[in-house]
């Protein structure tokens, strides 16, 4: 075909007294395999980019809970919490983000997260829990967390999971809650009056 191929090639000199009487050896193609490796080395980089774009935290945790694996958004969600991630070095993720902020303050529900987050991981099941965290500014941020068990060798290895940054959500919600409370005070208020 013309084109050129990628081979290896192994060789053994055939001795006979000390003195080279020929070659034995093997030729291999493995143009086939520098093709898959080229591809697979795409993959991931489109892996990491797609990663590093998303707009949710993504990350891997062992059983333990402790993160071997974070994107770029996870670490700025940490980061908004006071707790810079720096190589992807941390502990478990539940515990840095919810319970280590660097100004004190600890979300009141780090223990519950703690609970809920081992008893998924015995019972092999899905993690999902909406979780209050402090930032460093003294506001409050809101994340969903989704986790799943990852396995290989039909054993879980740990879990791959994500953080949804739902403050905006949350604060709606309040505003809409704090509506329908003043709309039905002024109702009662009505009522009242023309009673």
């Amino acid at each position: 075909s013309g084109r050129a191929r990628w081979v290896v090639v192994r060789a053994k000199a055939i001795l006979t007294d000390g003195n080279l009487h020929g070659w034995i050896g093997t030729v291999t193609d493995v143009s086939s395999n520098l093709a898959v490796r080229s591809k697979l080395e795409r993959s991931l980089q489109m892996h990491h980019t797609v990663n590093d774009l998303s707009p949710v935290g993504v990350f891997f945790a062992e059983l333990s809970g402790m993160v071997t694996f974070c994107n770029r958004r996870f670490m700025d969600l940490a980061a908004r919490c006071g707790e810079p991630v720096i190589d992807g070095a941390m502990g478990t993720w539940f515990r840095h983000l919810v319970g280590c902020s660097e100004h004190g303050v600890a979300s009141p529900n780090v223990d519950a997260i703690a609970q809920t987050w081992d008893t998924t991981v015995c019972q092999g099941g899905r993690f999902e829990m909406e979780i209050r965290l402090p930032a460093s500014d003294g506001s409050q941020i809101w994340i969903n967390c989704i986790a799943d068990a990852h396995q290989e060798d039909n054993m879980i290895v740990g879990y791959v999971g994500i953080l949804v940054d739902i403050t905006e959500m949350k604060r709606t919600q309040a505003r809409l809650e704090q509506m329908v409370l003043s709309e039905k005070r002024a109702s009662a208020s009505k009522t009242d009056f023309i009673a």
